[in-house]
């Protein structure tokens, strides 16, 4: 395993591919498998990779002007370990204990370990343990923006399952997503996206080139509570599959 730091910027690589995590977040911004191309959109303001949602997803902070999808995204994590358990098995873990900054947001003591290994899949886990001395509720999830060539010519199959399946019709290749911990969810983008004010700014054209399919739990009746001194893991592995290339079937005009 090679590992290298360019500003917040950590890049793994090793005979499986590689695999760049920023810092701030624990955010996966990239992963391209050995023999592969880029499984992540990520747009030009910045937007996409697999955010975290943590500890609460969407607008279901404690107040009306909590941000969205929690506190763990905006943070800085430290680095606490970095492995190469073989050429092809290297695992990096991250950290985020609550501070001062956290409690103004969420009033509770809190740690947020994610563990990201780049082997024949990538395994990201996320696991959130209750370090203070009152129950917390939480709702969470990986919100990961996969790359694709027309997010309108795409398949997906197994949302009700716990291994779910991208197939992109331009490119015939397709992508399997595990959930451990949490259920899927998926959002396709529209012409409208770009404009919403619940997502970071995208151009007019990115709503094509993504689709989310997130693993979590996402509302209050899905989410569970943490008692003092417990621990939940919420963990996703994703593998691609460059299959051949398939065309979407047209209709025929009679003659």
């Amino acid at each position: 395993m090679t590992m290298s730091l360019l500003a917040a910027i950590l890049t793994i690589t090793n005979l499986c591919g590689s695999v760049d995590v920023d810092t701030l977040g624990a955010r996966v911004v990239s992963y391209i498998p050995a023999g592969g191309c880029e499984v992540f959109f990520v747009s030009e303001t910045g937007t996409g990779g697999m955010p975290l949602c943590w500890p609460w997803f969407a607008g279901l902070g404690p107040t009306a002007e909590s941000r969205r999808h929690g506190v763990a995204r905006y943070c800085d994590f430290t680095v606490v370990a970095s492995e190469c358990h073989s050429p092809s098995n290297s695992e990096l873990t991250l950290r985020l204990e609550s501070n001062v900054g956290t409690r103004a947001e969420f009033p509770h003591d809190f740690a947020v370990t994610v563990s990201i290994r780049l082997a024949e899949r990538l395994y990201v886990s996320m696991t959130c343990e209750n370090t203070g001395i009152a129950s917390f509720a939480v709702t969470e999830a990986f919100h990961p923006y996969f790359a694709v060539g027309d997010s309108a010519r795409c398949r997906i199959d197994g949302v009700d399952s716990s291994e779910c399946s991208l197939l992109d019709l331009v490119s015939g290749m397709k992508l399997s997503v595990r959930s451990d911990g949490g259920v899927f969810r998926v959002w396709r983008p529209n012409p409208a996206s770009y404009t919403s004010k619940n997502v970071t700014a995208l151009a007019p054209d990115d709503w094509r080139k993504f689709i989310c399919i997130e693993n979590g739990t996402f509302t209050e009746n899905s989410g569970y509570v943490l008692k003092p001194g417990e621990k939940h893991t919420l963990a996703s592995a994703i593998l691609l599959t460059k299959g051949h290339a398939l065309r979407d079937p047209q209709p025929t005009n009679p003659r």
